[in-house]
């Protein structure tokens, strides 16, 4: 079946699904240990800044795999078969985690290993998008997309310190949060035994191929380096904010904000449920009917917001006072 314009398969949308679970997922196996680091630390017997070490290794060997092999991996054997590999990476060490998790140097490669699935799962969103959706649809497409960012972080920031005292150990809660991995898993499988309509994009490839130096061209092009860039700069900042903000808001004071595990959720909801999965999702519509297309005046917006924001957060005088700082989180 296509859409009213006769082109693009309904198909694509169980595509999109595929992937925002897939999203989920990974946040979820990423930030589920944020707002207990302390906890781990405690119970690994180190210090709370070296725990941190967990969160850099899963954000380190994402990046090496994101760079050198999950966009390759993902033009050679396909968008589904991509995700597959990347949600194995992040629940199977998951799973494993009440035997492996018991060591500081366990819980260290299973991360290393869990990083990983960022690296295969990130690069599909931009094939998702040039080859299945026109690109009126493509501001919604992304903002559902990052919206799946987004639950995740919120599902693990918030979820997880509840699935925690509900089991013994927080070993044990990893393997719980996995389910929603296994999901997806299983789902991604059946989207496998489908048969898989020809989208328009590939039609037109097969009319006119692009000769050799093209990719190169596109890649050194002025716009392409400054969208590099740019990602590289909100990467970064959405990575401090999502991974490094529940742990400042748990942790007691001086280190933190002393407001602990369960408190530091319910804030957080202001970060990963308003503005992480209805911001996308507004700011999509907006660059699709207000801007026709341009990102620049969103991203200009979102950076000076970042600046603004993330500082205030960090001020006793804003995180003291708990309506100031889930004002500011929200923003």
């Amino acid at each position: 079946m296509t859409n009213e314009s006769g082109q693009y398969p309904h198909y694509r949308w169980l595509i999109l699904i595929a992937a925002a679970l897939s999203y989920i997922n990974v946040q979820i196996v990423n930030l589920s240990i944020t707002p207990i680091l302390p906890h781990i630390a405690q119970e690994l017997g180190v210090d709370l800044g070296v725990a941190t070490n967990f969160m850099w290794v899963f954000l380190f060997s994402g990046n090496i795999i994101l760079i050198a092999v999950g966009g390759v991996v993902c033009d050679r054997f396909g968008i589904l078969n991509t995700l597959f590999v990347g949600l194995l990476c992040a629940i199977l060490p998951s799973v494993l985690m009440p035997w492996i998790g018991e060591t500081y140097q366990g819980v260290f490669y299973a991360r290393l290993i869990q990083g990983l699935s960022p690296g295969f799962i990130f690069p599909v969103q931009g094939a998702i998008l040039a080859i299945w959706f026109p690109l009126k649809e493509r501001g919604l497409a992304t903002g559902l997309m990052g919206a799946g960012v987004a639950l995740g972080s919120a599902l693990g920031t918030m979820g997880a310190p509840y699935v925690f005292k509900a089991v013994a150990t927080w070993q044990q809660m990893s393997a719980w949060i996995s389910i929603i991995g296994w999901i997806d898993l299983v789902f991604i499988i059946v989207l496998m035994t489908l048969p898989k309509p020809q989208p328009p994009v590939q039609q037109l490839q097969g009319a006119a191929k692009p000769d050799g130096k093209f990719f190169k061209v596109a890649l050194l092009a002025p716009l392409t380096i400054i969208g590099i860039l740019v990602t590289f700069m909100a990467s970064w900042d959405m990575q401090c904010l999502y991974s490094l903000t529940p742990t400042f808001l748990s942790a007691d004071i001086p280190t933190g904000a002393g407001y602990g595990p369960i408190i530091q959720g319910w804030l957080m909801i202001n970060v990963t449920i308003i503005s992480g999965v209805f911001g996308p999702m507004v700011c999509g519509l907006l660059v699709d009917k207000v801007f026709k297309g341009s990102t620049r005046q969103i991203f200009t917006l979102g950076f000076i917001l970042m600046c603004i924001f993330v500082f205030a957060i960090k001020t006793p005088f804003i995180y003291q006072n708990k309506v100031l700082l889930s004002i500011s989180l929200l923003l």
